[in-house]
């Protein structure tokens, strides 16, 4: 086992910290918003396009499905293209479908852009929270994670703000709820092009320099020398097998955390 280097103890960029896992943790009210934002449009949608109640059940869960989607291919693209990127198209995917899902002429239109929403949906709930763990340094980076989960929560009180604002406006007030998710969409694509590429990724890119001058910013350069090793340490390790997951000790925390993001679902 590899034994645990020095403690080291340097100043603490802490706003610029914040302000990356802030703008990364957007992604999680944008997934809030998606989630929750067809609570009130429901109604409207099941008069506009005669819907039974399968139909209904197939406008609530068509984002889930894409969901499942986005979340199982995301981590691998992100290895090859890098989270910011990614995070950039998952941006625009937001933005995209809010678009198709308010102008949507017909169900079946209104079922594809919600499906492909939720890609982004599942992309930004895998990247998200790996961005801000990998800008975050070891002792703020517990805190910096809650950010994700007060944005989920944010997004879905702001849908429900919405659709309150929103229920007497017309015919067309369904559309307007699901095209109001531009906004904080668009927000979340400007924020990410002034935030940089995770150190992590940079280093396994072989782009070490850019990686060094990142974590020097958020930490110093005597942690950031630090962590560089560390990197360099894990990544000259071999990767465990999937089976590792199983083993005692582990298998519990896995199982607890699938058993309370299901809870988080329903």
């Amino acid at each position: 086992m590899r034994k645990k280097g020095p403690i080291v103890t340097t100043k603490i960029n802490v706003a610029y910290v914040t302000f990356l896992a802030a703008t990364a943790a957007l992604g999680g009210l944008l997934f809030g918003f998606d989630i929750a934002i067809i609570t009130g449009a429901g109604p409207f949608i099941t008069e506009y396009f005669k819907l039974n109640d399968l139909s209904l059940g197939w406008a609530f869960s068509s984002l889930l499905f894409g969901c499942v989607i986005g979340s199982i291919f995301a981590g691998r693209i992100t290895n090859s293209y890098g989270r910011r990127k990614v995070l950039l198209w998952v941006a625009v995917l937001f933005i995209v479908t809010s678009v198709a899902t308010g102008e949507a002429s017909n169900f079946t239109f209104f079922i594809v852009a919600r499906f492909i929403g939720g890609i982004a949906v599942g992309g930004a709930s895998i990247l998200s929270p790996m961005y801000v763990a990998e800008v975050s340094p070891p002792s703020l980076r517990g805190r910096m994670g809650t950010l994700y989960q007060l944005s989920i929560i944010t997004g879905i009180l702001i849908s429900y703000c919405i659709n309150y604002l929103l229920r007497n406006a017309g015919a067309s007030n369904w559309r307007w709820m699901f095209i109001t998710g531009v906004i904080p969409s668009a927000l979340f694509f400007v924020l990410l092009l002034r935030a940089p590429e995770t150190p992590r990724f940079l280093f396994m890119a072989g782009r070490p320099q850019e990686a060094f001058t990142i974590l020097a910013r958020i930490s110093g350069q005597e942690t950031a020398e630090f962590e560089i090793s560390e990197m360099r340490a894990s990544t000259s390790e071999n990767n465990p097998p999937w089976r590792a997951l199983w083993q005692p000790g582990i298998r519990r925390a896995v199982v607890v955390g699938f058993c309370l993001a299901i809870l988080v679902l329903t």
